[in-house]
Formats: C-alpha cells, sequence, structure tokens
C-alpha cells in the first residue's frame, strides 16, 4: 500500500513539474522510485553507518570505488528513511535533535544516492559498459546544481527534493542548520564520517556552521584579492545577517564578515577577524562531482 501511494505521489509530482517548468527536459526531473515493499518503518542507520565508514575519506572527500559497493547498503537505509520520519511515524521521534539528525542523515544519504544515479545515467549516455574491474575516479565536471537539487526522490513517506529538503530545514531549524547540511557539492557542508546523533540541536548546529565556516576549500579567504568568497548557500542569507547584526548594534555599514562573527567561535572567528576590512562577494556554483571510469594507464 506504501509502494503504491509513493508512485503516484511521484507521477503527480512530475506532473507538476513538468508542468511548471516546461523548458526544461524532462529527464532532469525524472523520480527515483525505491521499492519499499519489504522494507521496515523503523528508525536505524546502521546502513548509513557502514556506508560512510567505507566511503567518505576527511574532509567529506567521497571514495568513488568504496561507495559504488556499498550502493544496495545505501538502498537499504533510503528504504528505511522512506517508511519511517518525523511525519510518517512521529511517535519514533522524540525532541527536535532526534528530527535533526533524521533530515541530516537523509541529505547525506540521499547526496550519496543521487551522485550515484546522476554518474550512472552520465556512463549510459556515453555509451560505456562497466564491469567489477573498472577503476573509479571523481569528476568535477558533473551536473548542474539546479538539475541535482530537483530530482525528486522518496523521504518520509512523500516525494522531495533536496531543495525541498533545504527549505524545511530552514523553517524548522533556521539559516545556520542549512548552511551546515551536508552534501556532496564542493561548496555544501562536508558529507560526515558517521551518522548524525546527536542530543542537541543548537549544538550540532553550531558545530556544523562552524565547521563550515572553518573550512578553507568551502569558505574561501584569498589573502591576494583580499576577497571573502561566500558560498552561495550562505550568500543567501547574507542581507538578513546584516540586517540583524545593525538592529541588534543600532549600527550601520556591516557587511558579512562582521556579521558572521557573533555566529563563531574559536578558529573560524579567527579566521574572520584576520579578514576584518576585505570584501565578501558570492562564490561561484560549481557543478557537482560525478564518478566516472578511470582512463586506462
Amino acid at each position: 500500500m506504501v509502494t503504491t501511494r509513493l508512485k503516484v505521489a511521484f507521477l503527480l509530482a512530475l506532473a507538476s513539474l513538468a508542468g511548471c517548468v516546461r523548458r526544461q527536459p524532462p529527464r532532469e526531473f525524472q523520480p527515483i522510485i525505491l521499492d519499499t515493499a519489504d522494507a521496515a518503518g523503523k528508525v536505524d542507520y546502521s546502513g548509513l553507518a557502514a556506508v560512510l565508514k567505507d566511503s567518505v575519506g576527511p574532509g567529506g572527500k567521497i571514495l568513488p570505488k568504496e561507495l559504488k559497493a556499498n550502493a544496495k547498503m545505501l538502498e537499504g537505509q533510503l528504504m528505511l528513511m522512506t517508511l519511517a520520519g518525523p511525519q510518517t511515524r512521529a511517535d519514533l521521534f522524540e525532541g527536535e535533535h532526534s528530527e535533526l539528525n533524521y533530515w541530516y542523515n537523509a541529505r547525506a544519504a540521499w547526496s550519496l544516492r543521487l551522485m550515484l544515479t546522476f554518474s550512472a545515467e552520465r556512463l549510459k549516455a556515453d555509451g560505456e559498459e562497466t564491469g567489477p574491474d573498472d577503476r573509479w575516479r571523481i569528476e568535477n565536471d558533473g551536473v548542474s546544481i539546479e538539475e541535482f537539487r530537483n530530482r525528486p526522490f522518496p523521504i518520509d513517506g512523500k516525494s522531495m527534493t533536496l531543495a525541498l529538503m533545504d527549505s524545511l530545514i530552514i523553517e524548522k531549524f533556521g539559516f545556520k542548520a542549512v548552511v551546515g547540511a551536508p552534501g556532496v557539492s564542493p561548496v555544501r557542508g562536508a558529507i560526515p564520517a558517521k551518522p548524525f546523533n546527536a542530543s542537541s540541536t543548537g549544538e550540532l548546529i553550531d558545530k556544523r556552521f562552524n565547521d563550515f565556516i572553518d573550512d578553507a576549500d568551502r569558505f574561501v579567504i584569498d589573502i591576494p584579492s583580499k576577497r571573502i568568497l561566500a558560498p552561495p548557500i550562505l550568500w543567501r542569507f547574507e542581507r538578513r545577517m546584516i540586517e540583524a547584526h545593525e538592529w541588534k548594534h543600532g549600527i550601520t555599514g556591516v557587511n558579512l564578515t562582521t556579521a558572521l562573527l557573533p555566529h563563531v567561535r574559536l578558529s573560524p572567528h579567527r579566521r574572520l577577524q584576520d579578514a576584518v576590512g576585505y570584501k565578501c562577494v558570492q562564490a561561484d556554483e560549481p557543478k557537482v562531482p560525478l564518478i566516472v571510469k578511470r582512463a586506462e594507464d
């Protein structure tokens, strides 16, 4: 019954998206469907733990061979999360921290699954056949962020996208929570090495936000040009943060660097202090990396 309802929801979502964005090729919005007929509805992140342990290196680096090898394990985890989420099984989630853990884990898991999906489609489009002995690498010239963020998939008993998931996180937990949310894009929060299991919503949000601002590869401070390249997920809140800071302190002329200082501590705070006076600009939105075959030696 659940599977049937989900399939109907996906078809409706696809029809709606196709009607609203007619200029986009239908392939971009082809929904991903999971067969959850034999899956149980429970909160269990052990499958995700195994995937992340094998497939994610330091700094959220994706290990392509290991991720492909764990595709079935990842699929099983997503089936559980499709049937048991904060809305479908509210009785299993006690407190906001358990809900934030769920959505962060869901975003990490579906980001990895989408990477696998788009990678397989790229290989098929290029006419490449794959075998068990193939070697793999990460290709930065992957898929556009718009295509990646708007591919429908099942989660918590309904059809969603990463874009809609981000909106949910903002609405329920605030802008800092979505800035730190995990993803495979090089300008999103790093994929963790193990599932989220925090007991405090505030502590988890603050840690992820601090880690994001402290990451020199994601939040770039370019010393020679004296510029700060703020990733788009943060830049979208630039005006809101500045206005809130100016209203609170009764001042004007504040830039993003100053507005960020109260939200971070220790290492990222020192990074920002060292860059006071630098010009803040929005960084480019790169394509999402995909997994491709490694050329033969």
